[in-house]
């Protein structure tokens, strides 16, 4: 018991003895037995790529402390912190393959898919990457539902990087095979190169089997067609439930029984897709000549009267009113023939225009609606302009420069893409229009040969075709001396469709 300042304080034992030590080791003691606790990074090897590259860096015995530092903040999922010191360090001939490929890990895990692929296609240029340990790890990640990935990320693959993706298309790797049926798109019968190596289920092999057979279609190959039809798309379809696409299966699939000569067949093919697919009024315009070839004139009456709506007028079919210039010609309907005629003017004529007046947002927004292509050079130029801002964030020159050239070669492929769709519309009108022109000298002929044979009839009835006014719009006549009252009227047409449908028989 101590007194100090008249206040008592118990000091226990334990007291005492420290504060004894203290006066034992004194003001200059070295206090050097105390433990020091250092903490350590923790690692977590959680996918096959950092488990390789954690292995890589042991292995190839790297010191460095700024490439060290840079793998320690990958590690710990720092991922843009990581790269920021990645793209400053100059690494040797030891550790540049496993830098490289890391760069590539990295801009993946921070969503920089286009410059994934850019420095994906230089490594593999340069050497094998799927021969290494990192590379196959590498694949393991990126390589899982690829053609997904370079789909929904609107990748573009430059000329220079399909030449050299040409080169490693051997490469056995997953990430590859979608590169390279990406390269292949819009290229003919040279996909079949690729198309065997594509999983069933894939996106890519799904476009690009349409790819294939629409150019064995267009060489008259359409048994070859059909067994690819059959052994490829077929089982696919089994699998998707999306409209679209099966939508799009039914159309090809009635185009190639057309084209073969299996009418009913293709029939039943275009009547299958659903009024909700953006195919439905193309494939009615297109039924309809399925119907004329078997002169099926109830069918191409209703469906007629159907497509005849203003809302249709809109929707690119210039085919439309042709057919029906030609079915009511069929089934002798004169003055339908006339109003198909005058349509097809209105109708076209505002297509031509749109497709002879400057670009401007509006005819982009409708020519992608149903163009896969320039959708995806869009979506991809958006996209880029976006991550150009990142790159500069983490400082990377080199991706930066590249992604910004390749902003511009999107833009002059859009320009170029653009004035191909406008030249295949106007190339589609100009078809109609010429088969319409024969349509209108046959109904013509047939209007002459009527106008003989009704004289025989009735002398005093005339029908007359204007055919050198100055107004070309081929108006019908019915004169007829003296009072002309509505069921005369009416007789003489019914006499004139009744002559016809006897010539038709």
């Amino acid at each position: 018991m101590i007194k100090v300042l008249g206040t008592v304080l118990l000091l226990s034992s334990t007291q005492v003895l420290a504060s004894g030590t203290d006066l034992l080791v004194g003001k200059d003691g070295k206090k050097s037995f105390t433990p020091i606790v250092k903490q350590v990074r923790q690692v977590i090897l959680d996918d096959p790529f950092v488990v390789q590259a954690y292995g890589a860096i042991r292995a190839y015995g790297i010191q460095s402390k700024e490439i060290t530092n840079a793998f320690d903040l990958m590690f710990e999922k720092k991922y843009e912190e990581s790269l920021k010191l990645m793209v400053q360090i100059k690494p040797n001939a030891k550790s540049e393959r496993l830098i490289n490929a890391t760069k590539i890990y990295l801009y993946y895990k921070l969503g920089q898919p286009q410059v994934v692929v850019n420095l994906w296609i230089k490594e593999a240029s340069k050497y094998n990457l799927n021969n290494t340990q990192v590379g196959v790890a590498l694949d393991q990640i990126i390589g899982v539902k690829s053609s997904n990935y370079l789909l929904k990320n609107a990748i573009l693959l430059t000329g220079k990087q399909k030449d050299i993706l040409a080169k490693i298309e051997s490469d056995n790797s997953q990430f590859n095979y979608s590169l390279q049926a990406l390269k292949y798109l819009r290229s003919g019968e040279k996909g079949l190169n690729i198309l065997g190596k594509l999983t069933p289920g894939d996106p890519l092999r799904y476009r690009l089997v349409n790819t294939v057979i629409i150019a064995m279609a267009e060489a008259g190959k359409l048994a070859e067609a059909g067994k690819l039809v059959k052994e490829v798309i077929e089982p696919e379809i089994k699998k998707i439930d999306k409209l679209e696409t099966i939508s799009d299966y039914y159309l090809t699939l009635a185009r190639l029984l057309y084209q073969a000569g299996a009418y009913e067949a293709s029939k039943q093919y275009f009547n299958a897709i659903p009024d909700e697919s953006k195919n439905f009024l193309k494939s009615r315009v297109e039924s309809l000549w399925v119907s004329m070839q078997s002169k099926d004139h109830s069918v191409i009456l209703g469906e007629l009267k159907s497509l005849e709506l203003n809302a249709f007028e809109e929707e690119f079919l210039p085919e439309l009113h042709l057919v029906g210039a030609m079915a009511n010609l069929q089934l002798c309907q004169f003055s339908k023939v006339e109003k198909s005629f005058n349509q097809f003017i209105r109708v076209n004529k505002v297509h031509l225009s749109e497709l002879t007046e400057e670009v401007d947002d509006k005819l982009i927004t409708k020519l992608k609606k149903n163009n896969f292509y320039l959708s995806q050079l869009s979506k991809f130029e958006k996209r880029a302009v976006v991550n150009l801002k990142k790159l500069d964030e983490l400082g990377d020159i080199t991706s930066h420069e590249e992604l910004k050239a390749q902003i511009s070669f999107a833009q002059n492929k859009m320009s170029e893409e653009i004035e191909r769709d406008r030249e295949n519309r106007k190339a589609l009108v100009q078809n109609a229009l010429r088969n319409m022109r024969f349509v209108k000298i046959e109904f013509l002929s047939t209007m002459r040969r009527l106008k003989e044979k009704l004289a025989l009839i009735k002398g005093e009835d005339r029908v007359s075709t204007l055919t050198s006014a100055i107004d070309k719009t081929d108006k019908l006549e019915f004169p007829y001396d003296g009072v002309l009252f509505g069921d005369e009227l009416f007789n003489m047409r019914s006499k004139i469709k009744s002559l016809c449908l006897k010539e038709r028989k």
